[in-house]
């Protein structure tokens, strides 16, 4: 029982033997937040990414080594986490070409409406966000599948 008396969310524990599953241990992880995991290594929901892997990516202006908060926070992350690396390249493929389409909508001051402006200004913090998510999947993807893509791996 936790406190204020709430029940825990999870109440039961199933032990498998090796005995009876032998080869689960033998398994890769495949999917996109597990291999960040297994080969850049996830600390208490951050992931320090070296600039080698965002060299390219980002702006010269932050050189750093940044560090990534991956939570369901991120749009973008809760999207892609659970899928299959295989899988990864296609969606943010179509998130990128969402950040386009949103970047197309800009209003030309000249002929548009300060309504019309103010209605993308309201967007501009989330395409802001949603791009740069982008910049750091789309290298930390790269990244994975160059070791993912080798026969080492397979």
């Amino acid at each position: 029982v936790l406190g204020n008396g709430r029940m825990p969310l999870i109440d039961t524990c199933l032990i498998l033997d090796r005995d009876i599953d032998l080869m689960t241990p033998l398994l890769s992880p495949l999917t996109y937040e597990a291999l960040i995991d297994e080969f850049m290594g996830i600390n208490q929901g951050m992931l320090k990414v070296e600039l080698e892997v965002v060299d390219g990516y980002m702006e010269d202006t932050d050189r750093r080594e940044p560090f990534l908060r991956l939570s369901s926070n991120d749009k973008l992350y809760n999207d892609i986490r659970n899928a299959n690396i295989v899988s990864v390249g296609r969606l943010l493929q179509q998130k990128s070409i969402r950040v386009g389409e949103m970047e197309a909508m800009k209003p030309d001051e000249r002929t548009s409406s300060v309504q019309d402006i103010q209605d993308f200004l309201v967007k501009v913090p989330e395409l802001h966000e949603l791009k740069e998510s982008l910049q750091y999947h789309i290298a930390i993807t790269e990244k994975i599948r160059k070791i993912t893509d080798s026969a080492d791996f397979r």
